[in-house]
């Protein structure tokens, strides 16, 4: 099962600290107490995914040439990924410093698409950035069928794929792309009754394949529907 199937089991399993990982002399160097308090921020804000945008909010708190003289000194980085380095680290640091145990983890919820129950955190990190981690109201096999690309019907009819286009461009309240919903922030402003109404309408969505078969592309798909003007002509 990969994680993009799961409802009942969380995506990944919470790190945990290493050995020694938080006394490393070349990263302490330029370590500040600002640095700490960004972790515990960032924890705060994340939750338990909060790791992984660690190694980002190190950098963002350090200066460039900071980071590059770091990296060519310390012998962490030499055969890993400097990234996972600092990921390691901040790992290791927040659990010596206690910050670990203020770690909100997920709870169970109801998917308003399927209506199974879910562990918020079984979805991936890339569907929680989608909703956003307040706003977790989607199991991870539902937002796989419909924002994650790829896939779709690959047998409907030309009227269907119309009808398709049409109530997507009500949903979203203006003439749709044929990407509509696979933006990393395509979800993020839509309130909860926005959501579910786009979400529904992309259950429906026809493969491009299919798109491209019937109609030549999305483009003429939209006019078909009624919901773009022919090329050569104002809306």
């Amino acid at each position: 099962m990969g994680v993009y199937d799961r409802r009942d089991q969380p995506a990944y399993e919470m790190p945990e600290p290493y050995r020694k990982g938080a006394n490393n002399p070349f990263i302490l160097r330029w370590w500040t107490a600002e640095h700490d308090r960004a972790l515990a921020e960032l924890i705060g804000r994340r939750r338990w995914l909060w790791y992984w945008g660690a190694a980002d909010e190190i950098v963002a708190h350090t200066p460039a040439a900071v980071i590059e003289e770091w990296r060519a000194a310390d012998p962490e980085c030499r055969g890993r990924v400097w990234y996972n380095v600092l990921m390691k680290f901040a790992i290791s640091r927040a659990s010596a410093l206690g910050f670990d145990r203020a770690v909100r983890r997920g709870g169970t919820t109801k998917c308003l698409l399927c209506d199974q129950p879910f562990l918020e955190e079984s979805l991936p990190v890339s569907l929680v950035d989608r909703l956003g981690i307040d706003k977790l109201e989607f199991c991870a096999p539902c937002l796989r069928d419909t924002v994650l690309g790829g896939g779709g019907n690959s047998s409907l009819a030309a009227e269907a794929i119309r009808q398709y286009v049409r109530d997507l461009a009500a949903a979203v309240g203006r003439p749709p792309t044929q990407a509509m919903g696979e933006g990393r922030v395509d979800l993020l402003p839509l309130q909860t009754p926005e959501r579910v109404a786009l979400l529904r309408v992309l259950q429906r969505r026809p493969s491009l394949t299919r798109v491209k078969e019937v109609f030549g592309s999305w483009r003429e798909a939209a006019v078909a529907a009624g919901v773009s003007a022919p090329r050569g002509r104002n809306n």
